[in-house]
This record gives structure tokens, sequence and C-alpha cells, in this order.
């Protein structure tokens, strides 16, 4: 972290790119947090923007009543837009977020106040919940399964307490005590930059952390709503997302030990030939059957591309972490690990 002084009680750092409208109007609902006595700031790095985000930011900035502090990150990719920012942030929690939310007005209180409360634990996640557009195919359920992996809805049938192992917040609602990100930074072969990525560039940090001992605290009554642009609401964009996050599957349960064909574990490859075939066999059929076939295939397909892309790294450039827990991941809901 910083080496002046962490005076503050937190800091919530978040990157953007070429979003200036929803940057705008997040910052603002942000900055209407009831904190009470808190002392905090605002730490936005922008990675690359072409738009008008530097404007935004100088705006937002003078008329802010909490310091904000705007960075810049020429690296692509929101991993290496948060290591840029994290050297700087003063605060004794680091909140994560993204560039649009709308957070309940006690969502920053909520979670300090968990912090507090559980002074053994170190990471903090709080619910998400997805803002969708209002006219919506008649095909799409609000309540999808796939809800989770696609717009980072995070709600346990569980009160404010630890997580089970093998289960991580993620999205833009989750905190980390300063004093144990010492040397620790996001992975920049895993997160969203532009072109195709490998999702789960927070699971792979939270998990290096927990890894070390650390521990994690749900706080359901930390909330934050994630918009949904009327572009994800559509099944190509859905089949993208799905094997991004196949993708970021394979980095995060980097199986070493199952027998492996061209450096892909073969359980993978003996599933391809099922799932391939029930995929073609709902190619006709509607919107709602061709995403729950369509998501199982490039889940797959997702995890075979990209250990075929580890296999050809340095072998000191894949990350060395604890393993996903194949049966307790929360990024989807399917029964897709294994």
């Amino acid at each position: 972290m910083s080496s002046r002084k962490q005076a503050l009680d937190l800091s919530i750092l978040l990157a953007t790119c070429d979003r200036a409208q929803l940057l705008e109007s997040t910052l603002k609902k942000i900055q209407q947090q009831k904190v009470n006595r808190l002392r905090w700031e605002i730490i936005v790095i922008d990675n690359n923007s072409v738009d008008e985000t530097p404007a935004v930011l100088k705006r937002v900035a003078a008329a802010s009543p909490v310091p904000l502090i705007a960075l810049h990150e020429s690296e692509p990719g929101k991993s290496a837009a948060l290591n840029r920012g994290l050297p700087v942030a003063s605060g004794r929690l680091l909140v994560f977020t993204d560039d649009d939310i709308s957070p309940a007005p006690q969502w920053l209180a909520e979670l300090h106040s968990a912090s507090r409360r559980w002074s053994a634990y170190s990471i903090f996640g709080g619910a998400i919940d997805p803002i969708y557009p209002a006219d919506l195919p008649d095909w799409f359920d609000r309540e999808s399964q796939y809800a989770a992996g696609a717009f980072s809805r995070f709600r346990l049938k569980q009160p404010e307490g630890p997580l089970k192992y093998g289960v991580m917040p993620f999205g833009p609602n989750f905190a980390v005590r300063a004093e144990v990100m010492g040397g620790v930074r996001f992975c920049n072969r895993i997160g969203p930059t532009k072109g195709e990525y490998a999702m789960g560039d927070e699971i792979e940090l939270l998990f290096r952390l927990a890894a070390r001992g650390e521990r994690a605290i749900y706080v359901p009554s930390a909330v934050v709503g994630h918009h949904v642009g009327i572009h994800q609401i559509d099944l190509r964009w859905l089949l993208q997302r799905a094997f991004r996050l196949g993708r970021g599957f394979a980095r995060l349960e980097n199986d070493k030990k199952s027998s492996r064909l061209f450096s892909v574990p073969w359980y993978l490859w003996s599933k391809l030939p099922l799932v391939w075939t029930k995929f073609q066999l709902k190619r006709f059929s509607g919107e709602r059957a061709r995403l729950d076939s369509g998501w199982r295939l490039n889940l797959c397909t997702g995890r075979i591309y990209e250990y075929r892309v580890m296999a050809r790294e340095p072998p000191d450039a894949v990350n060395e972490m604890t393993p996903v827990n194949r049966n307790t991941d929360q990024l989807t809901t399917t029964k897709e690990l294994r």
C-alpha cells in the first residue's frame, strides 16, 4: 500500500475505460453514501479511455465532497489498472467496485461495520443484484441460473458470517484489509481487457489470499445494484461470456493432476462431444434452450482454449495458487466445473 500513513478508514478503487456516462452516474451515487464519520477517498484509474472520461473525472473531482484521485494506466486491462491504484490507496479497508453500479445508501458503512465486527477476517463481500433493462425479450429469465456468471449476481442463503471454503465474493462488491495486501497484486493474465480475455481476476486474487490463511465474511446488508446493458441480453453476448468464464475456470483450477492430451485435461476432451451434440440438437429451438446448451458448450471450449494458452506460457508466468474447489464454485450455478 501507500508509504504514507494510512489515515483513512477506507479507499474505493475502480477501473474504467470508455464508459464516461456510466462512470459519472456511478461516481455521483457513490458520493451520496451515508458514511457517518468515516474518512474515505475514491480512486479512479482511467485505462486508456478515448471518450469523455478525463473530462468527467475532472468535473466530478472539482465538485466532489469526497477526495477523488484520478489516475491513468496505459497498460491495457482491469488488473493492470487496479494495480496502478493500489500503492496510492491510504484506507485501512480497500473496497473494489466497478463503474456501472448503483450502491445502497449504507453500502460502505455496512462493509466497514462488518470489518470491525469480524476483526479476525480480512475479506468482506456484499450482495450484488443485477439491474436489468426495462424491455426484456420473452425468452430471458430475470432469475436465470446464469445471472452469476453473466451479470455478477451474488446472493447467498445465509446470514452475515464466514463464507464456506471454496466460495469467495467477486465482481463489483468486495473489500480487503489493506494490511494483508502488502505486495499482493492482481494477475495481468486474467480479467477484463479489450478483446478476448479470461474472467475471474477478483477470484484469482482472493484465493491467493485464502491460500495464505485469510478468510472471508459475507455481508448481505452491503448491497450494490449492477447495471446490465440491453446489448448484454443477447444470445451471442451471453455465449461469449460463457467462453470467457470457461477460460477463467481453467486459470483458477489449473489442474495439474489429471492426465492430459495436447496440454488439456483428458476429461474436458471426453466431455466435448456430448456438449457439442446437445448444442447442435438445440440450434433450431428457442433462445432459452440454445442458451442452456450453448452455455455448457462454451464453458467447456473456453477451458480447453485456456489450457492451450497456458501451455505456451513460461512456467513462472502461470499463477500458482490453491485450486478452486470444483463443487463450490460461485461464479455459475451450473455444475460445469468437472
